[in-house]
């Protein structure tokens, strides 16, 4: 009996891309860097403060998120199959056998990872841009919000 769904390594490996020291060298040419951040790849990004930011795309953090949830709930059915497995050890009832046999069913009925809903496109096509404009910062009052 299969208890989960297999996930390839293929679709769990990600390749580091050449690090941004700095917020201002991922600015410098901010849509090419965008674009290295495709399926499969992962963009790391030093802050000023020592902080780590990593880049991703949002089905490589789906299918990350849904991994993250299938441990979750292992572990979870994992705890309850061992109090179950202890109370018929201890009792060896009946009931205690019934509990641990439907524990370890639920368990391996949940084969598909689960995933939450991507949000709403972010579209940054309505601000004007200078070419010639060498400040980097705009009015965040100017964008339009998803929601």
């Amino acid at each position: 009996m299969m208890i989960t769904k297999t996930v390839p390594a293929r679709e769990t490996a990600l390749q580091p891309l050449s690090p941004w020291r700095s917020p201002e060298q991922f600015r410098k040419n901010l849509g090419e860097n965008l674009r290295l951040i495709e399926r499969g790849h992962v963009g790391t990004l030093m802050t000023k403060d020592n902080k780590t930011i990593r880049l991703l795309t949002d089905e490589d953090f789906q299918a990350l998120y849904g991994l993250a949830k299938e441990v979750d709930r292992l572990r979870d059915g994992i705890e309850l199959i061992i109090a179950a497995a202890v109370s018929v050890q201890k009792t060896q009832d009946e009931s205690a056998v019934v509990v641990l046999t439907k524990a370890a069913l639920a368990l391996g009925r949940s084969p598909v990872l689960p995933t939450r809903r991507p949000s709403k496109d972010f579209n940054l096509d309505d601000i004007k841009v200078d070419e010639s404009d060498t400040d980097d910062s705009f009015d965040f009052n100017d964008i339009k919000r998803p929601f």
